[in-house]
């Protein structure tokens, strides 16, 4: 009669141990990823340019994109490029960058937790101008389509244009942007 009792007992004792696994797995915390994009190093601006008619100001920027979260991945997608002038606080144009293009100026397709990557950008424009760059990104696993988004000014009114410092371009090949502001900026 003590046999079927200790069966009983081992049955519902390996029972209880595989409902709790089952249930620890579910009680895990999901994978998640977070980007965070900074300007890390930005020179400028820069006069361009042999005459007043085809002269621009040059903004050399270094952006930094950090990977924080657990057991997850992203790809990088896509970027907008917002350009403000004056007092608008509305973007008076964009470009869109492809994620061929994305991946190329990281020196990757994808970031996971704990790394940073870099990626360096020329901006040349005619007057001083406002820059959001959003990067989008895919978190895997999930599916998750999020923007990490950085802002910067290259020039601004009263500043003085500063001279190229030799030596002290960062390592990483730089994507260039021409930018074209309206002769008129409210």
């Amino acid at each position: 009669m003590s046999t079927p009792i200790s069966f009983r007992r081992a049955s519902a004792i390996a029972l209880t141990v595989l409902a709790l696994a089952a249930c620890s797995e579910s009680l895990a915390p999901a994978p998640s990823l977070d980007v965070a994009v900074r300007v890390s190093n930005q020179e400028g601006p820069f006069a361009s340019g042999d005459s007043v008619s085809t002269a621009s100001l040059v903004c050399d920027v270094t952006f930094e994109a950090q990977a924080a979260g657990r057991q997850a991945r992203a790809t990088w997608l896509d970027a907008s490029i917002l350009f403000y002038a004056g007092a608008n606080t509305s973007p008076y144009d964009s470009l869109i960058v492809s994620a061929k293009d994305i991946r190329t100026t990281f020196s990757a397709d994808t970031i996971g937790v704990g790394q940073i990557e870099h990626t360096r950008w020329i901006f040349f424009a005619p007057v001083p101008i406002g820059i959001a760059m959003n990067f989008r990104y895919q978190v895997d696993p999930g599916g998750d389509i999020k923007t990490a988004t950085a802002q910067l000014a290259c020039g601004s009114q009263g500043l003085a244009l500063t001279s190229r410092r030799p030596g002290t371009m960062p390592a990483v090949a730089p994507y260039g942007v021409r930018v074209n502001v309206p002769a008129y900026i409210p």
